[in-house]
Parts: C-alpha cells; sequence; structure tokens
C-alpha cells in the first residue's frame, strides 16, 4: 500500500480559498538563469496576453533582436506583380458529384497562394536595449550574468557586468496596456557610457518556414519605411511614430525629476541599417528608468512607478485567483518537477494566451510560428484550461468574442462552397478572418464542433439565460453548417463524412477518408448539444439537425472494434510517436477511463515530454524543433488538474486502508489547505460551519450516496440521489416518524424501558457489573422491530445475537464496507461469497445460529410484514400491531420499489440507524455523566424534583421542560455525530457560490458533520469537552448547529424518535440508580468515542463497552 503521501499528494491538489502559501510555492520555482543565452533559447518575457517583450540576458533586447509583439499588430507583404489578390477563389475537387472550391494553393496562382498563406503577419513593434561606448552592447562584452524571472510579480531581475562595473536591469510589464517599464542602474549611466536604444525592423517578405522566424522583422530595409519623433506634450515624456504601412507610436515617459533625453542617431532619410535607431540617455545620475508604451494611438503613458504598482498588483491577483495545485507534501520523485512545470505553464500562459477576443498562435507572443496566425482546431488546447483552474474571466475575454468577429467571414464562404452558414477555417487571424491556403488546412474538420463544447463551457461557467443567447447565433450557425456538410449516402442510408477530409492526426489522405471515427463522435455531439442549446431557450430544435445527428454513420469498425481501441494503441503509437497535444489528451483520457497510473505517466514522461529550463514546452516528443509551443503548456494545464482530481487513492488509503478514518484525516487537510479543498474527481469539501444551512437546508439538491454505495443500499431512503424520488420516497413512509404519531406508542417505549430496568436489578444482584453498552442496543433495537416489524425479538434475552450486531471486528478485519464506496456494484457479491470466512474469523463457527447479520435478519423480518400484509388472513407469528412498512406497501411508489431487495434496503438502512445510533449516544450520555459527577449529581436532583416516584412512569411533558437534562442531552448529541461519514449535495444545473468559488454545476459538495459538532468558533476553545452548561445560557443559538442528524429536507427521519428514547433512558436511569464504571473494567475513550467511520460511529476498541457497577437509589 503506498504511503499516505508518496503518491496521493500527487494527485490530491488542494484548491483553496489562500491557505496554501502561494507565493512560496510560486517562488520555489522562479526561473534562474547564470549564463548568456543564445539564438536558441527562449527568451524570459514580461506582458499581458494581449502585448509580451522577450528579453535576452540583459534583461532587454541588446545582443539578440527579440521581439515585442501586440495583438493588434499586423502587417501585409507588398502583392506579388501579376498576379491579382482577388483573382484567387480555390481550387476545385470533387465532392458528392460537385465542384467545391476549397482553399488549396492554387499551381496557377502560386505567388498569390503563398502571400495568402503569410499575410498578414504579426510584426515586431520595435527592439529596446542597451548601448555602451557609442555602439549596440556585444555579449562579448557582458560577464556574471545572473537573471531571474519573479514569477509572483512578473519581474525580471537582470545582473551582469560590463567594463567592470555591475549593470541591474529591471524589466516589467503593464497589466493594464502594452507597456514595458525599466529600470537600469549603473555607474556606466554616470559616466556617459550606457545608455538606451530604439531600433524598428520591417517584416520581409514571408516565403520562410514557419519554424525559421525567431526574429520577426530585418533592418535591411531602412527606405521601406519611415519614423520619426513627435512632439511631446511633457518634458518628462517623448513620442516614436512608425510607419511601415502599419502606423503606431511607441510612447516614451520618464519621471521629472530624471533628466532624460531622445534623441535620433542618424537623419532623416539616411540608408543606414542604424536608420531607425534612436537613443536615450541620462543627464546626470546612475539610474534610467522609463515606460515604453506601444499603441495605434499617440499618448502619454503612466509613469514607471505607476504602471509597477499595477503590474504587482495584477500579478498577485491573478495567482491568488482560481485553483491551485499543492505538491510540497509529495515525495515521488516526479512532483517537484511536476510543480514547476504547473508553475511556469500559468504565467506563461497569462503573458501569451489571454488576448481579448483573440487566440494566440502556437508560439505565442515569443515568434512567429507560422506567421502570427492561430489555429482553429488548437482553440480548445489553448483556453479551456482557464474554465479548469477557476480564471473564468480569462475564458470569457477571449470568447465568444472570437467566434463573433469571424462569422460573418465565415458564413459567407461555406455559403461559396455551397454549405449553409458557418464553417470554420483552420489558420487565420480576426484582422481579415481569411484562410490561409493549405492541404491540411482545406480538409481539416474537427475545428468545426469546438464552439459547441466551448458554449458548454460558458454555460457551466455562467449559467445564464444571457449567456444561451449570446453563443445562440455561433451554435446555430455552426450546426446548420455541419448538418448541410454531412451527405445522405442512399446505399447505407446513413449520413457520410467526407471525402474529402483529413483527420485530426493529419495523416488521412483526404481523397479517400470517410467517416473519421473522432470526428463522427465529435459531429454527433455537437449537433446534440445545437439541440440542447435550443431546448434550453425554449426555441424549436431545427429538424434537419436531429435527422442529421441520429443518421449519422457509425465510426469504422475493424474484426467487430473501433480502429483505436483499448491498450492496442499503445503498441502502434509508442511515446517517440507522440506529438503536440498528444500528451495532454492522453493523460486526460486515461483518468476518464479510470487508469491514473497512466494518466500520471504521460504528465510526467519528462524524458519524451520536454520542458525548457525557462518552463516552455517543446513542439515534438523528440525535441528537435524550438520552444515555444504554447498548446503543449496550456494542453498541460488543462491536464493536469483533472489528473490531480482523477483518483481517490487517498480517501481509499484513510477508508479501506486505515479502516475508516479518512473523516478525522481531512481537518487537518483544511487546516493546512484552507475551508475548501478537493478531495475526488468532482468532489469539493468544505468546511465552515456558517455554509451548512447553505446546502443542507430546504433546498431542493440531489446528492452523491457515498455512504449507501459503501453497504449496497442504494435503495434505502437515505441512499436517493435525486431530489425529487427522495421526495416521493420519503412520502411513502407517511408521518410514521412524526411527533404525532410517535406519541402514540410512548407507552410502548416505557414498557420496553422498564423491562431494560429490571435486566439491570437482575444483573446487579449479585454485584456483577451491567454492561450498558450492551443495554443501550438492546433496548432502542427492540423498539425500532416493534415499531418497523410488528413483531418482538427478545434482544435483551439474546445477549449474544445483540452483541454480535455491534462488533465491529468485522470491519477491521476486511475494512470491507468502505470498498463499497470504490466497487458498488461488487459489494453484495463481496458479503456473500466471504460471510462464512468473516464469522469463522471471528470466531462465529455456525453461522446459523448465534450470528445474523443485517441483510437474513432484516430480510427475515420484512418478509413477514409483506406476507401479512399480502394476505390479512396470513397468520404471522409475532406480528401484532400494524407497521410502518405496511404503510410503505400501501403507497404509490412503483411495484420493483416493493419487491424483497429494496425492501430490505430500507429495512437495513432504518433498522440500523434506529438501535445503533441511539445507542451510540446513550452510551456517550451515560459515559460522561459517570466521569462528571457534578454533572450527574445535578440531573440526579433536576430529576428527582420532577419525578417524585420512579416506580410511577414519567410525565413525559414535564421532562422535556427540564433545562439541565435538555442540556444534558443536547451535549451528548453533540459529541456523537450520527454519522462520520461526509455528506453530500448536488446542484446539477446551477453553480454554486461558496466565497470568491464559483461551483460548477454538477460538482459534489460535501460537509461534515463532526466538522461542525466540534466548531472551536461556535462551541468555543472547550469544544471537545462534555460541558452541558453551554446550553443553558446560549442554547437558542447553538440549536442551529447541533446538526447530529443533519438538517432540512434530507434530516434523518428517526431523530424525534431518537430524542424521545434518549430522554427517556437517561431519565429513567440516572433518575433509578447510582452507577459507577467498573474500575477493574479499564474503560477509556477508546470504548465510548467515535474513532472509525462505519454506517454508524465506531469506536477505537471495535465494540463497544461501559460495565457499571449499580445500586438503587430509593
Amino acid at each position: 500500500m503506498p504511503s499516505s503521501k508518496s503518491l496521493c499528494w500527487l494527485l490530491l491538489p488542494s484548491l483553496s480559498l489562500g491557505a496554501i502559501d502561494r507565493k512560496h510555492i510560486v517562488a520555489q520555482n522562479t526561473i534562474i538563469r547564470t549564463e548568456l543565452i543564445t539564438k536558441e533559447t527562449t527568451p524570459l518575457q514580461v506582458g499581458n496576453g494581449n502585448f509580451a517583450f522577450n528579453v535576452d540576458t540583459t534583461g532587454m533586447q541588446t545582443y539578440l533582436p527579440f521581439n515585442t509583439m501586440s495583438r493588434w499588430a499586423w502587417h501585409n507583404d507588398t502583392e506579388p506583380d501579376g498576379e491579382p489578390i482577388d483573382a484567387y477563389s480555390g481550387v476545385p475537387r470533387d465532392t458528392h458529384g460537385r465542384n467545391v472550391y476549397y482553399d488549396l494553393p492554387d499551381p496557377d496562382l502560386p505567388h498569390v497562394s503563398q502571400w495568402l498563406i503569410g499575410n498578414p503577419n504579426r510584426i515586431n513593434l520595435g527592439r529596446i536595449g542597451l548601448r555602451y561606448n557609442g555602439d549596440t552592447l556585444a555579449s562579448s562584452s557582458i560577464f556574471n550574468t545572473h537573471q531571474e524571472l519573479d514569477l509572483w510579480q512578473g519581474i525580471i531581475t537582470s545582473s551582469f557586468n560590463v567594463d567592470g562595473k555591475k549593470v541591474k536591469v529591471v524589466t516589467q510589464g503593464d497589466f493594464e496596456s502594452d507597456a514595458v517599464v525599466f529600470d537600469i542602474q549603473s555607474q556606466l549611466i554616470e559616466a556617459g557610457k550606457l545608455s538606451i536604444e530604439f531600433d524598428f525592423p520591417y517584416p520581409p517578405i514571408h516565403t520562410t518556414k514557419y519554424k525559421d522566424e525567431v526574429f520577426v522583422g530585418v533592418y535591411d530595409f531602412p527606405t521601406n519605411h519611415t519614423t520619426q519623433l513627435s512632439a511631446a506634450s511633457e518634458q518628462s515624456a517623448a513620442h516614436i511614430y512608425h510607419d511601415m504601412g502599419t502606423k503606431y507610436y511607441v510612447n516614451i515617459r520618464w519621471p521629472e525629476k530624471d533628466r532624460l533625453a531622445l534623441r535620433r542617431l542618424e537623419p532623416h532619410a539616411s540608408t543606414k541599417r542604424t536608420a531607425h535607431r534612436y537613443i536615450l540617455s541620462s543627464r546626470h545620475g546612475k539610474a534610467i528608468s522609463f515606460t515604453a508604451h506601444f499603441s495605434p494611438e499617440k499618448r502619454v503613458p503612466g509613469l514607471p512607478s505607476t504602471i509597477a504598482r499595477r503590474n504587482k498588483a495584477g500579478w498577485k491577483d491573478y495567482w491568488n485567483e482560481g485553483g491551485f495545485v499543492d505538491m510540497t507534501g509529495s515525495t515521488n520523485s516526479n512532483a517537484t518537477e511536476l510543480q514547476r512545470r504547473i508553475v511556469a505553464s500559468q504565467y506563461h500562459v497569462r503573458v501569451n494566451s489571454a488576448a481579448d477576443g483573440e487566440s494566440p498562435q502556437e508560439s505565442g507572443l515569443m515568434n512567429n510560428g507560422w506567421y502570427g496566425k492561430f489555429h482553429m482546431e488548437m482553440v480548445v488546447w489553448h483556453s479551456t484550461h482557464w474554465i479548469s483552474w477557476g480564471r473564468d474571466k480569462c475564458f470569457h475575454k477571449i470568447f465568444p468574442a472570437l467566434y463573433e468577429k469571424l462569422l460573418p467571414t465565415w458564413c459567407a464562404r461555406a455559403k461559396k462552397m455551397g454549405w449553409k452558414r458557418a464553417r470554420w477555417p483552420k489558420m487565420t487571424e480576426t484582422t481579415t478572418g481569411r484562410s490561409s491556403p493549405g492541404g491540411i488546412n482545406a480538409y481539416l474538420m474537427w475545428q468545426q464542433p469546438h464552439p459547441m463544447y466551448l458554449a458548454i463551457l460558458a454555460f457551466k461557467s455562467q449559467p445564464t439565460k444571457k449567456t444561451l443567447r449570446r453563443w445562440d447565433p455561433i451554435l446555430e450557425a455552426t450546426a446548420d453548417y455541419m448538418a448541410s456538410y454531412a451527405w445522405l449516402n442512399e446505399s447505407s442510408g446513413k449520413y457520410d463524412l467526407g471525402p474529402p477530409a483529413i483527420g485530426v492526426t493529419q495523416n488521412t489522405p483526404p481523397e479517400i477518408t470517410l467517416n473519421l471515427a473522432y470526428e463522427v463522435a465529435y459531429w454527433r455531439y455537437g449537433l446534440d448539444i445545437a439541440c440542447e442549446w435550443k431546448k434550453k431557450l425554449g426555441l424549436p430544435v431545427p429538424k434537419h439537425w436531429t435527422t442529421v445527428a441520429k443518421g449519422l454513420a457509425k465510426p469504422p469498425q475493424i474484426d467487430s472494434l473501433y480502429t483505436v481501441y483499448n491498450d492496442k494503441i499503445w503498441d502502434v503509437w509508442t511515446d517517440q510517436n507522440i506529438r503536440g497535444w498528444g500528451r495532454p489528451v492522453l493523460a486526460i483520457n486515461s483518468a476518464r477511463i479510470g487508469n491514473p497510473k497512466r494518466a500520471i505517466y504521460h504528465l510526467t514522461a519528462y524524458d519524451y515530454w520536454k520542458f525548457d529550463d525557462a518552463g516552455f514546452a517543446i513542439r515534438g516528443g523528440d525535441g528537435n524543433t524550438p520552444p515555444p509551443f504554447m498548446p503543449r503548456n496550456a494542453g498541460f494545464l488543462l491536464a493536469s488538474p483533472r489528473i490531480c482530481a482523477a483518483s481517490r487513492l487517498y480517501e481509499f488509503y484513510w477508508d479501506s486502508y486505515q479502516h475508516g478514518r479518512f473523516w478525522a484525516k481531512l481537518p487537518e487537510v483544511h487546516r493546512q489547505y484552507g475551508p475548501i479543498v478537493r478531495i475526488g474527481p468532482n468532489e469539493l469539501h468544505i468546511q465552515d460551519s456558517q455554509y451548512f444551512d447553505t446546502i443542507f437546508g430546504f433546498r431542493p439538491l440531489n446528492k452523491e450516496a457515498m455512504t449507501a454505495k459503501e453497504f449496497g443500499i442504494s435503495h434505502a431512503l437515505f441512499g436517493v440521489e435525486d431530489y425529487k424520488a427522495y421526495v416521493k420516497k420519503r412520502a411513502a413512509f407517511g408521518s410514521a416518524f412524526s411527533r404525532t404519531k410517535l406519541s402514540k406508542i410512548q407507552d410502548q417505549i416505557i414498557e420496553e424501558i422498564q423491562r431494560g430496568c429490571t435486566w439491570i436489578e437482575d444483573k446487579s444482584k449479585n454485584r456483577a457489573p451491567v454492561d450498558l453498552a450492551f443495554l443501550f442496543r438492546a433496548v432502542p433495537a427492540e423498539i425500532i422491530t416493534k415499531y418497523l416489524f410488528g413483531q418482538e425479538y427478545g434482544f435483551l434475552q439474546d445477549v449474544q445475537t445483540t452483541k454480535n450486531l455491534y462488533d465491529k471486528r468485522m470491519d477491521r478485519i476486511f475494512g470491507f464496507s468502505h470498498l463499497g464506496r470504490f466497487i458498488p456494484k461488487e459489494i453484495p457479491l463481496f458479503v456473500s461469497l466471504f460471510r462464512q470466512l468473516i464469522l469463522r474469523a471471528l470466531g462465529y463457527n455456525d453461522p446459523g445460529s448465534a450470528f445474523l447479520d443485517y441483510f437474513l435478519l432484516a430480510q427475515k423480518l420484512v418478509q413477514k410484514v409483506v406476507a401479512r400484509h399480502n394476505d390479512p388472513s396470513h397468520t404471522c407469528e409475532g406480528i401484532t400491531q400494524h407497521t410502518v412498512f405496511d404503510d410503505f406497501l400501501d403507497s404509490p411508489l412503483p411495484k420493483e420499489e416493493k419487491e424483497k431487495g429494496p425492501l430490505t434496503q430500507q429495512a437495513i438502512a432504518i433498522w440500523s440507524g434506529g438501535w445503533d445510533t441511539v445507542g451510540f449516544v446513550l452510551t456517550m450520555a451515560a459515559y460522561q455523566l459517570l466521569q462528571n459527577r457534578d454533572a450527574e449529581q445535578r440531573l440526579y436532583q433536576e430529576l428527582k424534583d420532577a419525578w417524585k416516584d420512579p416506580a410511577e412512569p414519567p410525565d413525559i411533558s414535564a421532562l422535556e421542560e427540564l433545562p439541565y437534562l435538555n442540556a444534558i442531552l443536547k451535549e451528548t448529541f453533540r459529541l456523537s455525530p450520527g454519522a462520520l461519514c461526509r455528506l453530500s449535495r448536488v446542484n446539477p444545473n446551477r453553480a454554486e457560490q461558496y466565497g470568491n468559488w464559483k461551483i460548477p454545476p454538477g460538482t459534489i459538495i460535501s460537509m461534515s458533520i463532526p466538522d461542525v459538532l466540534s466548531d472551536e468558533s461556535i462551541w468555543g476553545p472547550d469544544a471537545a469537552i462534555f460541558r452541558p452548561e453551554r446550553w443553558l445560557h446560549d442554547g437558542a443559538e447553538l440549536d442551529r448547529y447541533l446538526v447530529t442528524f443533519s438538517k432540512g429536507t434530507r434530516v434523518c427521519p428517526g431523530i424525534e424518535l431518537a430524542w424521545i428514547e434518549t430522554r427517556l433512558v437517561v431519565a429513567s436511569l440516572f433518575r433509578r440508580y447510582e452507577m459507577t464504571i467498573a474500575p477493574e473494567a479499564g474503560i477509556s475513550d477508546d470504548d465510548i468515542m467515535p474513532y472509525y467511520e462505519g454506517f454508524t460511529p465506531v469506536v477505537k476498541n471495535w465494540i463497544s463497552r461501559l460495565p457499571v457497577e449499580v445500586k438503587s437509589r430509593d
């Protein structure tokens, strides 16, 4: 069995409200470089998602001309001679008997085709670097380098020596604008040797391959563009205007106290390579601090200090919002690297992939991979992780604005191709919305249903009519195209997809590719979602959508198996063959099919899934292509929280291996990580007593019936998950457990308690100790048996049977009940196969005699009731009255609910809780009172005053008015939780709110009764101590938190019966007898206090004991 920390914390992140020391964990992953980087090294970045500034070792763009990029900065190359752009209309391909013009390179228009591929292209807005002794500072002059990227604050600090003098550069972005701030300190500034230079490249004609444009733009065409200084309205500001077809300003500002000067290096119209270079220098002092703001508009930017404060605040807010994974508690060798990748990736996606209404190119804002264009099929990898991490606002910045921008263009394109509405492109940008011609680009299909998936995420995040209405035009246009694209095959009667088509793997021959497995499944999913979307809006569903969805061809099969099938994939798709986003999708799907070990492998196959020293993912499995490949970073972030939550091994360890101690471990987890933590694949546990009413009040919420699954009794009332079904089943019991109905059996209860008192007196005649724990099970067992089944059993007389029923050693041997939480369907079989083995292990060698398990005894009692109910003339030995199950059998519930199996499950749940829960409370009450003689004497005096003659039946109404008796009972119930297991609720349709957290619909929200009953903020620092007096002063206020039997619509139905029995038993025994715990018995908290979680609480010694010496008071 794994140790509690070796693997489990690797799988179990904490999603908290700040209790994790996030800053410390992020700081542990500060990116540090101590050597000069080269062209092959990824630069560090500052930015905000719309804008990024990439730096070399100097913290600027000094000896390496890295890029400054923004979402708005695009450029068109000169159009090719002799080939007008509008001459291109695509290339025709036969598609089911008609010519369709696809966006393929046209061999008759090669230059136009290439121009459309490469234009518009993203530009480098300019270079800002250091100048030394009248020239660009060369790498050969830089020594003793040390560079750190503080991820928590988004600050790059670079230190190095030049000519024996230290230079320090601090670089920051702006969270709100396309600006970068520098603070440069060195004695070389004061000496006039060190200054700043701005330079502006020009884009070349784009015939280069996508992976080669590390430095965007060249400096060899000075006459192709112009720059000039523009007058500033303030002395501490300056503006450089750049016109390359795309026009923009570099708005520069510095503190007024600093006397900086900006000048042009070369005269206007110079043809030198340095024609567009500008120098910013200081007239005094050892520091230069300035803001450089890039914008199509001329404006005075914020001061460096203002932007620096804003940048730090923005990053602090970013790191403190949403989810967080803490792996510092793991001793797994992979955890440190996994933590580094998660933290670094979260920084990189915020810098590169959080633009307004834009999706990033594959290389983000670092360089041009595909001329700056994004790939529509990759938007799910780039952006859906925002939802997974609870940073929904970044997701909503992008969607649906991205699709809204492209919708008109791609409706027109689909119409031209002969299909309806919107056909989404593969490679494009939002400036023109054009598709880039290409063999894959023209035929790729799997981007088409993306809007449906993204819309579902949007609605889960913001489940409002506004969300439905805004996404509806996009989904409608997409579904119309998808339905019109599918072709009705007259031979098969099914709708085919393709040919021509190219699959998600991008290696299928388009001319013959038909009905790809993934695409067919995704097509059906998309159309189904579109139909459901219309229904949510109350609008009619277009018939052609449902017709196509239902009539789609089946995914292809080979030998009755889908072509990609279980485990065979590992034989043909090895680690060496996995590229791009392959690993995250394999990790996610491994988790989904219940293989967390494989999922973890895919996340941690570091030899194949390479990240560089800055935390940027490398494109291929072999690492031959340079980073960054942002879909891998983003895909890693999409997969990692799902994998962290994919396993319940941590719970399994504490409940099955440690016999039901997860309930006690959870408070430790909360102390470390805060009031809300993820404890399972789809479960959040909250420790906040003030929130209990919100979830467990009178709201129509579903539940996850974890405990019912453990014991294989999901038909029982407390095992019903759907709220409406629960209400119907609860109604079937009528008013069986109401005060009014129970008042009619009070005489029976008193009579049974009197039998118990007689039993005590008989047993104590020879001065032998009397086991109250036994008595406290036997009396409630007799009461609930007679009430449920209309017959007596004789638990006081059948000592062995009664003890066996609350002997928990069986759980100790197998921990079998908790296994049911993980294998609920198999648990009845498990019990059946191993019953005799368990009995013999416990020493019960004759399973047919003394030991009767719950299932057999309950089944026997239920069968008697059913036989008599179905045939009133049938003689049923022992049944003397109308029973609770008679009411249930008369209810309008379906017939199948009244069959032997479901009825037996109902009986087990109510019957077991009816005697063991009350027995546990009574044992606790007696133990605490006998340990606290002052409380016992005060109770006796109150009882003596109210109940003069104990030989007479008690006045129940008088007992209910006794303040100290009520205080003792409430305090006992507080220390005796009816269940140690988690209670859960699920809102299937709406998000729940907890603090700043928005919990998605369908999430299991669980809380624990012991957490509320022991909350020191409510009960005080002595919450663990028995102190009835707390109820005498603050009782009315504290009643809200007495949740022993839960609360609200699903409160335990037997709560009134428990109160009646407990009140009468405690009053009867402590009025009549003087009792002392038998000193030789060695009784301790281990025999009394809840320790293990079972169906009901279990003591540490597994079987509760309370032997006492008894003598009569009167």
